[in-house]
């Protein structure tokens, strides 16, 4: 028998006819007494006070593994989950049983999360894998209880998008280091405003006349975007000698990582993610007076109500509201 700290709160288990059973309490006071109140019944022949009847041998791997295979094997999201995945297996433990996932081991995990800066939002997307994961142990009868997940407040970001400067230093190092297909990748992502799993999942057969064709796309609907000069250029270089149904850019997913993380801090572009390539091409059009209702499609936004978070860029809407005051 052994009391032991796990994270903000103290764990105490005892073996049993070769099973090890975990119990976790909020101080190390509660956990000495239980552990004191087993040592006496043990003596006594009694049965050991609130042994749980739930399997304590059921891990986070075996529920993770099960979960994945139930719900994100094969979805638009897999390559994501899968990387969350991974991550709460290296913090919690791959042999951690779901029992053992109290409120406290999670809320020390979100301050662990907040200690490396993780934004809230990801650390809220994180919280919703593990807590779809326990749902399903729970579900199949291998946890009692639900543990608490303390969701984080997000806020309403400032969009950030890259100016004409930072676009131009970005490809100029790109260029330099040599990383032509990183290079290429972000002149297709900015001029389109294309998701990155719809760029990996460009085929020469969606390079057509009109645009570029979006089959696969988040919200299920396909789309037609328009290209500029130069992601054609890149696009038709590429595809160039390549079967109508092969990828453009044929890479694992998160292959540019590494290169881009190293390139936007040389350059001091710390707040700059890929996904902010989308941003750039939205506000873009935006501020070029494009309507919002066109602006949806092109990006291919379920719903008008996203587009409107853009809405405050459209300069052209006061110069509108301007020439109607004057009276023109």
């Amino acid at each position: 028998m052994s009391v032991t700290k796990r994270g903000q709160s103290w764990q105490a288990y005892i073996t049993v006819n070769g099973e090890r059973i975990r119990k976790n309490f909020d101080s190390k006071v509660d956990a000495e007494a239980w552990e004191h109140l087993v040592r006496h019944s043990m003596k006594l022949g009694k049965p050991i006070p609130e042994l749980n009847k739930f399997d304590n041998s059921y891990t986070l791997e075996e529920a993770t593994d099960r979960t994945y295979k139930m719900h994100w094997a094969g979805g638009k999201s897999e390559a994501k989950q899968i990387l969350i995945m991974k991550e709460l297996i290296n913090y919690f433990g791959k042999h951690m049983p779901v029992s053992d996932i109290t409120t406290s081991v999670i809320d020390d995990f979100i301050m662990e999360q907040k200690s490396k800066g993780r934004a809230n939002g990801t650390i809220n997307r994180k919280l919703a894998a593990l807590s779809k994961i326990l749902r399903f142990a729970h579900e199949h009868g291998k946890l009692e209880n639900m543990p608490v997940f303390h969701r984080q407040k997000e806020g309403k970001n400032r969009i950030r998008w890259i100016n004409q400067d930072e676009e131009l230093m970005i490809m100029k190092t790109l260029e330099q280091w040599g990383q032509i297909d990183i290079l290429e990748a972000f002149i297709v992502s900015v001029d389109t405003g294309i998701r990155y799993s719809e760029l990996l999942n460009i085929r020469t057969k969606d390079i057509i006349k009109d645009g570029l064709y979006i089959g696969e796309s988040k919200n299920e609907q396909p789309r037609l975007v328009p290209l500029t000069k130069r992601s054609r250029e890149v696009l038709l270089m590429r595809s160039k000698n390549l079967e109508p149904n092969q990828r453009v850019f044929d890479f694992k997913y998160n292959w540019h990582r590494s290169i881009w993380e190293r390139a936007k801090n040389h350059l001091g572009l710390d707040d700059v993610v890929w996904h902010t390539l989308r941003h750039t091409t939205c506000s873009r059009l935006v501020q070029g007076g494009l309507p919002l209702p066109h602006v949806k499609d092109w990006m291919g936004h379920k719903t008008i109500i996203t587009t409107m978070r853009y809405a405050h860029l459209a300069p052209i809407h006061l110069t509108e509201g301007l020439t109607i005051l004057e009276g023109n």
